[in-house]
């Protein structure tokens, strides 16, 4: 077992006397002073430069960096294979050393970063200022130079190795990386700046930051250098602040290599250079020479003083990208140089420089600038660079500029092969793996390709579909262009990388088709430039509308047909050549200026001297565009080498040379060299030439020279035998080229230049048969009497073609009368060339139809005569007929310019047409089939470019201009129909390329170049597929018009070939592309010609997402995601949704997903605003408000019902108006209402639903009131908006009724209105009479329920209607103006209603026959004209069509029990009123389901029978919904009871026990049909009636406690008010019935002679009494206090006078019981006090005063204080205010009322009185005074707390006989 140790316990040291070695912290803390000494030094400036040498030599003598951790990691790899093994093994290199970390501080990576990165800014900043103050020099010293800059970059290569996370140091690496030209070293430091910029955590930027965008600017600027074609990540964002952050970048000032007034140094030229060539061509060799003397020229001179060449092997796959050569010192081919704190590096082999990237930064900058080269000889050949740090400063090599290195480090990617079997390198076990796993993987081909043709079977089903029906309506008209799909499908799959130029040749109408294919499958950076710009290499095209004035500089450069090249010399002859040039360029070293002027006469002079004719690769072989565009740039750089050399020939020994071939060899040498720079300069003055001033000039300086030169040297030779023998062809050419000369520079005159081309003639006519091709010259390729012909024509036709593309064409009617007549003929001479040429082209069939007749435009009586046939042509005709087609597509695009600046679309759109026929024949035609495929891809593109527009430009003429079809006749429009199924047949190769790789079938483009470009090219071709089929279907659209014989075919062939498109472009998932615009057109299409709903409804999904369909499983997803719907087009797709939503029940609708479609184009649509109404709108708003709020008259009603009622309105023409025509606002507010009406509430719920639903249908009734539908929904709506209103509580019907009677006028004037609309207009369909059962069902309802409570024909009061009168007599007088409507007519109204809504219904109804039943009962009480026996027959009738009980199929539905309760409620009420007997009642109630089980023993026991029946019908209502059946039978109990007392208690006890709370609520809730507002009319009916039974029962503290609920939710009962008032007032009545009140009891007792002292004094004592504790059992206060608190309770709500009124009754009586006893007690007090002995010893004296006090208080006034009702109501409260006296509960009453002081013992008190008087009447004696004085005071002070106040003399005390009265009060 291993030993462990407890974690909670430390272990003991073994040696605890060991100390602690901080030896290296006291050494780095000196060394970091000595930092911070140093640093300070240096931020000083200048003066201190001395002190901060030393101090940081001092510093890096010091002992920190001696420590083996650190050491740089490369200096730690002491041999090469020791890196191997680490690179094998893969093992990760450390800054710090192992073991050596354990103790190290953390501070000291930190402090070695510091030092190195500073000292290196020290060493940077000291040598700038000493260049600066250097003594007249403008260069430092090269040897200062290069000892700073290597000891700079030894220093940062040393701080990077210690925190290699620092951006701005690899930065500064990479300036002095490009100070030096080591663009590879550069390139590294700054992808690795990048790199950790990119690991940065920047949470505040969403992309990279400003830095990160400036490094990769200097990034691609150093890839740009070395031609590194693989493109970064492109950032665009705040590019506009790349300019001045770039120099932000910390470069030092001594370095930047742009700028040219800072410093520079140069190294000495000396050794050998070798330059490395990476692919046997001759344009990798001149490029490999360009880029060494570019690096010269930042060198400031050259390097070394001779190179040779040497061939690289390379893969293949890295032989497509040239490497760049390596310049390798003499000193380096014999030996290596190691410093002492460096490593020699093994430099890997070229094919080995992708290598995996390695841990270490600074391994992997070494590993990118060491590269090794074997030559011929077998020297190994190593590049280095001496490592930072060492002695040896000087820089011995320099790395030129790099191309195209792969950024991938692994071998797989970048196409390495697998090492040798005996390499001591292999691939590793795990890709060894995966490679056999991938090889046993494979599947079977045949199954691959069974699974392609099955995922491609969509594809191909849809293109056959769309193609067949295309072809189809094609051959209606005569075009059978088009072809299938299946034949497309073969020309695609037969094109391609197998497709050979051969069959090209063999086939040219599927060439075009090929190359397309093929450059999909091999697409490039260069050809996305082409097809997006026009830019790029590869093409002779260009683009038609570039802007440029490329149709001149087509016919000045080369307006004949391209001559079609031949190379005269084999491709071995061209290899053996270079091979020859290069074995002898490696083996003898040369100068680079020889080296380019040797590789210029490889090239240009002719290479078998024997031969009697001029034969060098110039002339006798096709050359690369790179490959001239090299030679032209060496030209140009080395013409000062060239013509130096040129120009030293001796003109004598040219002459006299016996060997005649070195002469014509040196003249054939001038002469190409003279040619190219003609050429050249031709390309700089051409239009679209971009080429600054100053460079045309030099050039221009350039050929003068070797214009004078090579006329000189062609002109001295008198050598007979030599010109006759082979100056011929040179004579020849360089006259041509010296009148092109003359015509570039000199400008001479026309004539002149004419005549130098007649003498030429002459000469050739002379030479027969001279014809000399120049395949390499673009400005003279072909010298011949055919081209100087041509040359001649060109120049007489310079004024027709200058005033067509000069200043003179501006007048555009001048241009069309010239150009027009011209471009018909040539266009049917073309037409007819083309039809003889070749009848099996795919133009054969159009020109057979149109050969017959001249197309002309604008027919011209005096052109047609001027035009001849066959050899008559005139020059110009003839001159345009052979001219190339980018000269005839520009004479075109000027004559539609002309067309375009008059405005006159139509013959736009045609010579859009004939623009594509020209462009179609190029690519349909043997001479673009006979190129090479490499020279037709080019052009291809552009071509493809050029149709796009031309297709593009004729769509946007035609969806602006309604009549740009027009001028397409019969023969236009075949013209238009065969471009159109050409271009889309051509362009729908790239839909089934993209279907191929979609499913993985073909694999993308390998190096497609950047991302975004790449992306925005294949968008551009994807945008091309439905704007082709759109032209297509546009065309066919206008043949259709154009033949009315199939116009019964029209509608059909368009909605299938719609449909068959948009199945195709949705399989594809190309209905998004080109944003959605051939999707609006289907659409549009589609609602125009009445498409299917299906394919409708997908259009619109496609569009917007919104699925408008009956069955939304019949959408598919076509990958469109969709758009935000704009208002044009929802007003578009109106009528559709209104088709669609209406042919739905609205339950149906309100579940589906054209609800939610509807409300999103209404939110875009909006309604009118209230201020931009027009005067139409709101003048028919007007109208309707004003008819909806007048009253309800009998003559209005009698008018809706026959018919007869309607709005006249004004008709408003606006888009709001169109759409509500097609019934849009009825249908949004219809939903809406049908959403509001549909949701179940549980409370007050938002009712915007029923407002907008009003808001719409009303904004319907603005536009058009003729509608009824609108009107029963508008009535609907105002009626579940009053239902809103009083169903939930009583506030609106208690205090807004007349905003409900608005609510009610409004809903019954809108039935009035549907009424009388749909006795006018309603049809007679199904549907329409079940609405109008609806309509006549609710408007009866409407007006039954406006004649109940709560509303109590309110509605139909016209009392604020009134009018004046003027009568003689009478005068002027105000009479009502109309006449109320009486319940008796609304009540026959309604039960017209019913009968008409059950004759629309065609079946019986029960609710309908329970309303009739009720309108009848209330007819037949009321009227008298209608018999009772015809209300029960309705209620039977309702009664038999009820569903039976519960429906045992829905359990959870309860039963219907209104009509059941209805007729019972109505026959007890008949058998009461005697009408019917018991036994009839019997047999009527037997229709009844839930009495026919019940049987009536006793006939003459009705109640026992009903409360039966009643409880039958309880107990089917299981949820207790219906609360009239128990208060029905509380009711039939309590009226049927002959003891009141009785039948009010049991009353009660079941109203608590079912209805009635313990809190006093009514706890009822609305049955499913009962009428809303009713809940409340029975509640407060229910509370009346509890009122009575309480009252009767005596019950206040119920009654209390009811009031108290009754106050306080007064929103549950109507007229709240009055109830509250009720329970007052039986409340008061019980209080004076049970406390024997009497009325008027104040005024009885107070108002009757009682003295005002008597009644204070007293009253203050009865206020003592009631606030102490000898009041609590006292039952009159007690009711005095429940009437204050019922005071207090009632607030403002009540007046008080009835409450006052009682309390100063129940005071009254409280004074007249409670004052005797009181005034007893007071007197035996006084007794008691009289016998006291220290009394009689008072001072006589003050006996005296006591008695003239008592005479004085006894003299009565003359005019004595009445006692005033105020004054007892204010003594009435505070006897309860102060203090509360707790209430009597009810049942002590009884009890309490024959208690002593509620009726007092003895004598009354008027007896008392008399008894007072007598006492008072008899002598008093001094000691009597005395006493009553004594005792008085004693109550004053001790208790009352009152002045001293004399008994009144009326009064009389008896204070000896109620003593025994007051110790009972006291007890």
């Amino acid at each position: 077992m291993g030993p462990w140790t407890a974690l909670n316990i430390e272990p003991e040291s073994d040696n605890e006397d060991v100390e602690y070695d901080n030896t290296k912290e006291i050494q780095i803390e000196e060394a970091l002073k000595l930092y911070q000494t140093a640093l300070k030094l240096h931020s000083q400036g200048s003066k201190y430069y001395d002190e901060a040498l030393e101090a940081y030599n001092t510093l890096f003598e010091s002992e920190i960096f001696k420590y083996p951790e650190s050491r740089i990691t490369l200096a730690r790899l002491t041999t090469l294979s020791a890196l191997d093994d680490f690179e094998d093994q893969g093992v990760v290199l450390s800054a710090e050393a192992p073991g050596g970390s354990d103790i190290a501080p953390s501070t000291l990576p930190q402090i070695l970063y510091l030092s190195y990165k500073n000292r290196a800014a020290f060493e940077l900043d000291r040598f700038l200022y000493q260049s600066r103050t250097s003594e007249g020099t403008a260069r430092v010293a090269k040897e200062t130079a290069q000892d700073t800059i290597s000891t700079a970059l030894g220093l940062l290569s040393s701080a990077l190795d210690k925190d290699a996370s620092d951006p701005d140091l690899w930065r500064q690496l990479a300036a002095l990386s490009v100070s030096i030209g080591s663009l590879k070293l550069a390139r590294f430091a700054l992808e690795s700046s990048s790199t950790y910029h990119d690991q940065e955590d920047t949470p505040l930027l969403d992309g990279p930051d400003l830095e990160t965008l400036a490094t990769k600017q200097e990034l691609r600027k150093v890839l740009t250098n070395i031609e590194y074609d693989d493109s970064l990540s492109s950032e665009t964002k705040r590019r506009s602040m790349l300019g001045d952050f770039t120099s932000g970048i910390d470069r030092p000032g001594v370095l930047p290599v742009a700028k040219p007034n800072v410093i520079s140094f140069a190294i000495p030229a000396s050794g050998l250079g070798v330059i490395p060539i990476p692919a046997k061509t001759w344009e990798a060799v001149g490029e490999c020479i360009l880029t060494t003397y570019e690096r010269d020229l930042q060198m400031e001179g050259p390097m070394f003083e001779t190179y040779i060449l040497h061939t690289v092997s390379v893969s293949e796959e890295q032989s497509k990208t040239p490497m760049s050569p390596v310049l390798v010192t003499s000193e380096s081919l014999s030996k290596r140089r190691f410093s002492k704190s460096s490593v020699p590096l093994a430099a890997p082999s070229v094919s080995e420089t992708a290598e995996p990237q390695t841990s270490s930064p600074v391994l992997r900058t070494k590993k990118l600038e060491t590269t090794v080269t074997m030559n011929q000889k077998g020297v190994s050949t190593l590049y280095e660079e001496t490592l930072p740090g060492s002695n040896d400063k000087k820089v011995n090599s320099v790395v030129a500029t790099d191309s195209k290195i792969p950024m991938k480090r692994d071998s797989d990617s970048a196409g390495l092969q697998d090492p040798p079997e005996g390499s001591t390198r292999s691939r590793s076990k795990r890709l060894r793996a995966r490679a056999e796993t991938l090889a046993d993987d494979a599947p079977d081909p045949k199954i691959l390709n069974r699974q392609h043709e099955e995922q491609l079977g969509v594809y191909s089903r849809a293109d056959d579909w769309v193609f067949s029906v295309a072809y189809e309506i094609g051959c209606r008209f005569g075009c059978k262009s088009i072809d299938s799909a299946e034949a497309l499908r073969d020309a695609f799959c037969a094109g391609g990388e197998s497709a050979s130029d051969q069959e090209a040749v063999s086939d040219p109408k599927r060439a075009a088709l090929s190359d397309f294919k093929h450059i999909l499958g091999t697409w490039d950076a260069n050809r996305s430039n082409l097809l997006l710009y026009g830019t790029g290499s590869g093409a002779s095209a260009v683009l038609i509308d570039d802007g440029s004035d490329s149709g001149f500089s087509s016919f000045m450069e080369r307006s004949q047909a391209d001559v079609r090249r031949s190379s005269a010399a084999l491709p071995d002859l061209i290899n053996q050549s270079l091979s020859q040039w290069l074995q002898s360029a490696s083996e003898n070293p040369r100068g680079l200026e020889q080296l380019a002027l040797d590789w210029i006469r490889a090239l240009l002079e002719p290479r078998d001297k024997a031969l009697p004719e001029v034969q060098s690769l110039y002339t006798h072989s096709i050359w690369s565009t790179q490959l001239q565009d090299i030679l032209n740039q060496v030209l140009v750089r080395f013409d000062h080498i060239i013509y130096a050399s040129v120009s030293n020939w001796n003109s004598d020994e040219l002459s006299n040379n016996d060997d005649s071939s070195s002469s014509v060899v040196f003249m054939a040498f001038v002469e190409s060299i003279f040619e190219l720079h003609i050429e050249i300069y031709s390309k700089m003055v051409a239009a679209e030439s971009k080429a600054d001033q100053p460079s045309r000039l030099a050039q221009k300086e350039r050929l003068s020279r070797w214009a004078i030169l090579t006329n000189e040297i062609l002109t001295c030779c008198d050598n007979e035998e030599l010109y006759s023998r082979s100056t011929k062809e040179l004579d020849l050419r360089h006259l041509w080229a010296q009148v092109l000369y003359i015509s570039l520079v000199e400008s001479a005159a026309r004539d002149h230049i004419l005549l130098c081309y007649q003498d030429l003639r002459r000469m050739f006519e002379e030479e027969k048969e001279s014809v000399y091709i120049l395949p390499n010259n673009s400005v003279m390729p072909e010298v011949s009497l055919d081209a100087l012909e041509e040359e001649l024509s060109k120049e007489k036709t310079m004024d027709f073609f200058q005033s067509i593309f000069g200043v003179e064409s501006t007048d555009p009617v001048t241009l069309i009368e010239n150009l027009e007549p011209v471009l018909m003929q040539t266009f049917n001479h073309f037409q007819a060339d083309q039809s003889s040429e070749d009848t099996n082209t795919v133009y054969s069939h159009i020109f057979e139809t149109v050969d017959k007749e001249t197309v002309s435009l604008v027919p011209n009586d005096q052109d047609q005569d001027s035009v001849s046939s066959g050899s008559g042509i005139s020059p110009l005709i003839e001159f345009i007929k052979k001219a190339t087609v980018q000269l005839k597509l520009s004479l075109w695009h000027q004559l539609k310019g002309a067309y375009n600046r008059i405005e006159y679309p139509g013959m736009k759109v045609v010579c859009n047409f004939r623009s594509m026929i020209l462009i179609l024949r190029e690519l349909h035609g043997k001479p673009y089939a006979s190129e090479k495929r490499e020279d037709r891809v080019g052009n291809l593109v552009i071509w493809l470019r050029n149709l796009a527009d031309l297709v593009s430009q004729t769509l946007d003429t035609i969806k602006s201009y309604a009549k740009a079809l027009d001028c397409l006749a019969e023969e236009n429009l075949q013209l238009a129909m065969e471009a159109c199924s050409l271009v889309t047949r051509l362009f729908h190769i790239f839909a089934l390329c993209e279907d191929s790789l979609r499913i993985g079938q073909t694999t993308p483009p390998a190096n497609p170049g950047a991302a975004s470009t790449y992306k925005s090219a294949m968008a551009f071709l994807r945008e091309m597929q439905p704007k082709v089929w759109h032209l297509l279907y546009l065309i066919y659209r206008e043949a259709f018009s154009q033949h009315y014989e199939l116009a019964e075919a029209t509608s059909d062939d368009l909605i299938e070939f719609i449909r068959a498109i948009h199945c195709s472009f949705g399989n594809r998932e190309y209905c998004r592309v080109g944003r959605k615009v051939l999707m609006r057109f289907i659409k549009s299409e589609l609602l125009r010609l009445d498409g299917p709903e299906e394919e409708i409804a997908q259009a619109l999904y496609d569009l917007y997402g919104l699925k408008i369909t009956q069955s939304p499983n019949s959408i598919w997803e076509h990958g469109c995601v969709g758009d935000t719907i704009d208002r044009t087009s929802a007003l578009e797709n109106v009528e559709y949704v209104v088709n669609q939503a209406t042919s739905m029940t609205m339950k149906d609708l309100l579940k589906s997903d054209i609800r939610i479609a509807v409300e999103k184009m209404q939110a875009v649509i909006g309604i009118p605003r209230a201020g931009a109404s027009t005067t139409q709108q709101s003048f028919n708003r007007r109208l309707v408000t004003a008819y909806l709020k007048s009253p309800i008259l009998a003559t209005g009603l009698s008018q809706a019902l026959h018919g007869l009622e309607s709005l006249t309105t004004m008709t408003i023409k606006t888009d709001y108006a169109s759409i509500a025509k097609k019934k849009w606002f009825f249908l949004v507010g219809w939903i809406h209402l049908a959403k509001y009406r549909t949701t179940k509430r549980v409370g007050p719920d938002n009712s915007e639903d029923l407002d907008n639903a009003i808001t719409f249908l009303k904004l319907d009734l603005d536009f058009d009131t003729s509608n009824w539908e609108t009107w029963m929904r508008l009535a609907q709506a105002y009626d579940s908006k009053l239902d809103e209103e009083i169903l939930w509580d009583a506030n609106m019907i208690n205090e807004k009724a007349e905003e409900l009677s608005q609510l009610e006028r409004q809903a019954i004037h809108c039935y009035e209105m549907a009424v009388s609309l749909a006795k006018q207009s309603a049809d007679d369909t199904r549907e329409t009479q079940l609405k109008l059962s609806d309509l006549y069902t609710d408007f009866a309802n409407r007006l039954y329920s406006s004649t109940r409570e709560p509303f109590s024909c309110r509605v139909f009061d016209v009392s604020g209607h009134e009018r004046f009168i003027n009568q003689y007599e009478k005068g002027t007088y105000q009479v009502p103006a109309y006449q109320d409507l009486s319940t008796v007519t609304v009540w026959k109204t309604c039960e017209w209603l019913y009968q008409k809504a059950l004759d629309e219904k065609l079946e019986d109804d029960w609710f309908i026959w329970y309303m009739r039943g009720k309108c009848r009962w209330k007819l037949s009480h009321n009227s008298g004209k209608v018999h009772w026996s015809h209300a029960v027959e309705a209620f039977i009738k309702a009664v038999q069509q009820v569903p039976e009980k519960r429906d045992s199929r829905h359990p959870e539905k309860e039963p219907i029990l209104e009509p059941h309760f209805k007729l019972l409620s109505t026959i007890h009420k008949l058998l009461r009123q005697g009408a019917i007997s018991s036994a009839k009642g019997l047999e009527i109630l037997k229709n009844s389901s839930y009495a026919k089980k019940l049987r009536m023993e006793d006939t003459s026991d009705w109640k026992s029978y009903i409360l039966e029946l009643l409880q039958i019908l309880r107990n089917a209502d299981k949820s207790n919904w219906h609360h009239r059946m128990i208060a029905k039978s509380i009711r039939i109990a309590y009226d049927d009871e002959a003891d009141q007392q009785v039948a009010s208690q049991v009353a009660k006890d079941k109203f608590s026990q079912h209805i009635l709370t313990k809190a006093m609520a009514i706890q009822i809730w609305k049955p499913e049909y009962e009428r809303p507002g009713r809940h409340f009319v029975y509640t407060s009916r229910y509370l009346r009636f509890i009122i009575k039974l309480l009252e009767q029962l005596g019950d206040r503290s119920v009654l209390e406690t009811l009031g108290k609920r009754v106050r306080k939710k007064q929103n549950e009962y109507i007229d709240a008010v009055d109830i509250f008032d009720q329970i007052c007032e039986a409340h008061m009545r019980l209080v004076r019935s049970q406390g024997q009140i009497p009325e008027k009891s104040e005024e009885r007792v107070f108002h009757q002679g009682m003295a005002f002292e008597y009644f204070t004094l007293n009253a203050n004592r009865l206020e003592t009494w009631a606030h102490s504790q000898l009041s609590l059992t006292n039952t009159t206060l007690s009711l005095l206090a429940e009437v204050w608190e019922l005071k207090k309770l009632s607030g403002a709500l009540l007046e008080k006078g009835p409450f006052e009124e009682l309390m100063m009754d129940i005071y009254a009586c409280l004074f007249e019981r409670i004052v005797p006893e009181l005034i007893t007690r007071a007197g035996e007090a006084e007794n008691r006090e009289k016998m006291r002995i220290d009394r009689m010893l008072l001072d006589t004296d003050a006996n005296q005063s006591a008695q003239a006090s008592a005479t004085e208080t006894t003299t009565v006034s003359s005019r004595p204080k009445q006692i005033s009702r105020t004054e007892v109501r204010r003594r009435s409260e505070a006897l309860v205010a102060k203090s509360p006296v707790p209430s009597i509960k009810a049942k002590t009453v009884a009890a309490r009322e024959t208690s002593p002081d509620m009726k007092p013992e003895g004598k009354t008190l008027t007896q008392q009185s008399r008894t007072v008087k007598e006492i008072m009447s008899s002598p008093a004696s001094m000691h009597d005074d005395a006493d009553v004085e004594s005792e008085l005071s004693s109550i004053a002070d001790s208790d009352m707390e009152e002045p001293d106040i004399p008994i009144n003399p009326r009064e009389n005390l008896d204070s000896g006989n109620k003593l025994q009265d007051v110790r009972h009060l006291d007890q």
